[in-house]
């Protein structure tokens, strides 16, 4: 086989990783123009989260069913004999599994050899989640102060496909996603008595 196709992305390369953390007081809402929403609440709402956008890791087609393994952590891969992408990639198909084929095996030893698609030429999907945060603060009496929290994890309720693709061209399931790598959105509440 040719070398050049072992040389590859690692497997965690992340070319696009965005985090950002933020945190707003009612007083730059006002200066958001948003005034008419907190106008007499400006110094006591809070807005606080995470945001993270990342793009998927690399990952190599495979094969279940040939014999050509070096080492039982090293398996082989198939010929590439078309295009993998597919049009609207989701959990039943995030790449073209016709794209590949089996390597034939050697016409003497009948052992497989090692496929010509290119390691780590694909891509699992990437994440995009929002943690956000809303707090109300008020003052009971003079010493009694409250927090009203509404706490949201995944606020936007985005569907994050897992990292895992069945990668094996021969599976049966071959291109499809089974799970999912961030929970939906779960929302709290709570409610913070100091004194």
């Amino acid at each position: 086989g040719d070398a050049m196709l072992s040389r590859s992305l690692s497997s965690y390369r992340e070319p696009q990783f965005l985090a950002l953390a933020e945190l707003l007081r009612g007083a730059d809402l006002t200066i958001a123009n948003l005034e008419f929403l907190f106008h007499d609440f400006e110094s006591s709402w809070q807005w606080t989260g995470g945001t993270m956008l990342q793009s998927g890791y690399p990952f190599s087609p495979g094969v279940n069913t040939t014999s050509s393994f070096l080492n039982a952590d090293q398996g082989s891969r198939p010929d590439k004999i078309g295009d993998a992408s597919v049009s609207n990639p989701g959990r039943d198909g995030w790449f073209n599994p016709a794209a590949y084929a089996l390597p034939p095996p050697g016409s003497v030893t009948g052992v497989y050899r090692f496929g010509y698609a290119a390691k780590n030429s694909l891509r699992a999907p990437g994440v995009a989640i929002a943690n956000w945060a809303f707090f109300k603060n008020f003052k009971v009496t003079e010493r009694l102060n409250a927090q009203f929290r509404w706490e949201n994890f995944n606020f936007f309720n985005r569907t994050n496909l897992s990292h895992f693709v069945d990668s094996a061209i021969d599976s049966g399931s071959a291109g499809k996603i089974f799970g999912i790598s961030e929970p939906m959105r779960n929302m709290q509440f709570a409610l913070r008595l100091s004194w």
